[in-house]
């Protein structure tokens, strides 16, 4: 458990693109991503489906200390999450040199299979159904849009699947030596 938040607290604070991330550093990121979501989802969804339903019924103090309470959250939530982002994509960078690979060119060729596929079978796959089923102006968005989600999904786990399951370089490569916790 030290490890786990000695990595966090490493991978938070120091935002750099130089060296490498090991399987399990990048592991205990993931861990630390999954906690810090259902942490907001506690934090602000939680609260607002409790308090939803009874919003006519409260006084208006009790309005004004939730929209307080609610935009607090979500800005100290927003600065988080932004520095967290960068944080992100370093990782995930540093994850691809302990592999020898440069992530620069992989990010965007990734990225853009990923769009160019979603955009094929948000537009062919609705085609090709509406040919069968006769499909109405909703219902065809709504199965395209699901379509290029799922794709974007799919693409998403590949990524993460790539840096918890590829083993890294042994010994030093092009990025450096690798990280300390192998």
């Amino acid at each position: 458990m030290k490890n786990f938040w000695k990595t966090v607290w490493f991978n938070l604070t120091h935002i750099t693109f130089k060296g490498r991330t090991s399987r399990k550093e990048y592991l205990y990121w993931f861990l630390f991503h999954i906690a810090f979501s259902f942490a907001i989802l506690l934090l602000i969804s939680f609260p607002a489906k409790i308090l939803a339903p009874h919003s006519q019924e409260l006084s208006t103090t009790a309005m004004l200390m939730a929209m307080i309470y609610f935009l607090g959250v979500s800005l100290v939530v927003l600065v988080i999450s932004i520095w967290k982002f960068v944080a992100d994509v370093t990782v995930i960078v540093r994850r691809f040199h302990d592999f020898g690979k440069s992530a620069w060119i992989a990010f965007p060729v990734y990225w853009c299979v990923a769009m160019v596929v979603a955009f094929i079978a948000g537009i062919g796959f609705p085609i090709l159904y509406s040919m069968v089923a006769q499909l109405d102006k909703q219902a065809f968005k709504l199965l395209g849009t699901s379509t290029v989600n799922i794709v974007i999904l799919f693409f998403s786990i590949v990524l993460v699947a790539i840096c918890i399951f590829k083993k890294g370089d042994e010994g030093e490569n092009k990025y450096g030596l690798p990280s300390e916790l192998q």
